[in-house]
């Protein structure tokens, strides 16, 4: 189709023809140093994400914080002082034909994000990191707290990676344009979306700290009887059960959460959903259908391949996995990370391979 140079231009971006698109294919293309920086330059923003009445207390000093904590939970997995997990990159993926696969990562770099000061990551979580783990209703919650500043952090940071996929068809044929705005277009309107439902979750958690309403989260937990040999920390929107049902639909707003940890603490193992009260139906619907199933444990491993990528795992555990084990893994991670391998209404229901990686002595809601 020929367009004018002084019509809009067709990808939508509102500019004139003549200043976008014209020329496009005569350009330079998005170099792996130019991913490299954007890369770098986005896991480099600093601010604390406390409610916004504490930032006048904040610290100069933002810092790495762990959403898993590196000295009770990764350590207990670790082997050299490096624990198996991904790296999400442009770089990575150009490294490995397209797919995420599993590498050492120490642990002063895992599950870190600079989303909180010196001060308050201290006072806030001092309840969790500076004594063994109880589940209670404020202890949960702070656990909970972490992964949903990360998650709006990355979403948050993932704006200006959508403006950068619509230049990444500099320098390609016309006729595969098209085919990459459409990447970009899905990618902007996925990040749109997850930011209005996280900033809703977000806003919903910080009331909840400021006034110390603990009450206001449930929690369902699972003791393990021993330490789990994979750690994560995440929060989704999840859309299917553990039976493959469709619980939500997330092309429509106000979707629910549901916040996950798998930790260690003192010498035990937990794995704790939490949710906002004013959310239950969804969270309900989605656990119930999992502590029918006889496999709880494998069932729970799946699930946070399929949908967590601050999943981290012992190098041990890791090597003794069969190669369908780790077939199954990488599998699931990619449909989880990747816009062209979709991930399937069935991904929670269909047989699991025996992971190993936990067992449970006992569940429970909070």
């Amino acid at each position: 189709m020929k367009y004018g140079r002084n019509e809009k231009c067709w990808c939508g971006s509102g500019i004139k023809f003549k200043k976008c698109h014209l020329n496009r294919s005569s350009m330079n293309k998005i170099s792996r140093g130019d991913l490299e920086s954007h890369h770098k330059k986005n896991n480099n923003v600093k601010y604390c994400s406390t409610p916004e009445h504490l930032h006048n207390e904040c610290t100069k000093k933002m810092i790495k914080a762990h959403t898993i904590s590196k000295s009770s939970s990764l350590k207990s997995i670790a082997q050299d002082g490096h624990v198996m997990g991904i790296k999400p990159s442009f770089s990575s993926l150009d490294q490995n034909n397209g797919c995420l696969k599993f590498e050492r990562i120490g642990i002063n770099s895992a599950s870190t994000f600079t989303g909180f000061c010196s001060k308050h990551d201290a006072e806030i979580f001092s309840p969790i990191e500076n004594q063994a783990f109880t589940p209670t209703k404020e202890n949960c919650f702070l656990l909970s707290y972490r992964p949903v500043s990360r998650e709006f952090y990355t979403k948050r940071n993932n704006s200006s990676t959508a403006e950068l996929l619509k230049k990444m068809d500099q320098g390609i044929h016309e006729g595969l344009q098209l085919e990459v705005q459409m990447v970009a277009q899905l990618f902007s309107s996925g990040v749109d979306m997850a930011l209005n439902d996280l900033d809703t979750l977000k806003s919903g958690m910080d009331e909840i700290l400021s006034k110390k309403l603990f009450n206001e989260m449930s929690h369902y937990v699972f003791e393990l009887n021993s330490i789990p040999l994979l750690n994560a920390s995440a929060s989704i929107f999840p859309d299917i059960d553990f039976n493959g049902n469709e619980i939500q639909d997330l092309l429509k707003p106000n979707a629910n959460a549901i916040i996950f940890n798998c930790f260690a603490s003192d010498e035990k193992g937990y794995f704790i959903f939490s949710w906002l009260n004013e959310q239950e139906s969804i969270a309900r619907k989605f656990i119930e259908t999992l502590i029918n199933k006889p496999d709880i444990e494998d069932r729970l491993v799946a699930f946070l391949f399929s949908y967590c990528e601050n999943t981290f795992c012992s190098p041990l555990w890791w090597e003794s996995l069969d190669f369908n084990a780790k077939e199954d893994i990488e599998k699931r991670v990619m449909e989880g990370a990747s816009p062209f391998h979709a991930r399937s209404k069935n991904t929670l229901s269909i047989q699991i391979p025996n992971y190993k990686a936990f067992s449970i002595k006992e569940h429970y809601r909070l």
